[in-house]
């Protein structure tokens, strides 16, 4: 559901977002902070102002990637199943850095998730998901475990793959 905002509205928060607050947008523009976080995650826009962009694609039979282009050029790829490319492509997926990880992300009903869970269909927050291989940029079916938090600490301890 599009939220429906003014071209002003829209190019205010475009061009406000990496040094306004939300809260500081939503009194400007007389709205709720609910619907001006909404808004921005529908645009694409991350609350420093990095615009998020990416593109999707088959490279083989059974593997797919994801390319994340960040503001400052920064490129990061993602390795999919090929079967999950459908699912995936009506999202724009984020990278975050995280404890010295690099993890993708999207806006799903309003909500931010990871995309190793959203390929194991994984909605229960109380379950961790584990990359088997210690590579966060790796979220094929077949790298991704369900584990408890206890488990994927112990997995942590392998030498990050992303740096």
């Amino acid at each position: 559901m599009s939220i429906k905002y003014t071209e002003r509205e829209e190019n205010f928060i475009k061009e406000n977002c990496g040094t306004l607050s939300d809260t500081e947008i939503s009194k400007a523009l007389g709205r709720s902070l609910y619907s001006v976080k909404s808004k921005r995650n529908e645009m694409g826009l991350s609350k420093n102002g990095i615009t998020r962009q990416c593109s999707l694609e088959a490279i083989n039979n059974t593997d797919a990637i994801i390319k994340i282009y960040s503001k400052n050029g920064e490129i990061f790829e993602t390795v999919i199943d090929v079967e999950d490319l459908e699912k995936c492509s009506k999202f724009n997926w984020f990278a975050n850095k995280k404890n010295d990880y690099i993890y993708v992300y999207s806006f799903i009903n309003k909500k931010t998730t990871g995309l190793h869970r959203f390929v194991l269909n994984m909605t229960d927050r109380r379950i961790d998901v584990d990359h088997i291989d210690g590579d966060s940029l790796n979220n094929k079916k077949s790298n991704l475990r369900k584990s408890t938090k206890q488990e994927n600490q112990q997995n942590r301890l392998k030498p990050n793959k992303n740096n």
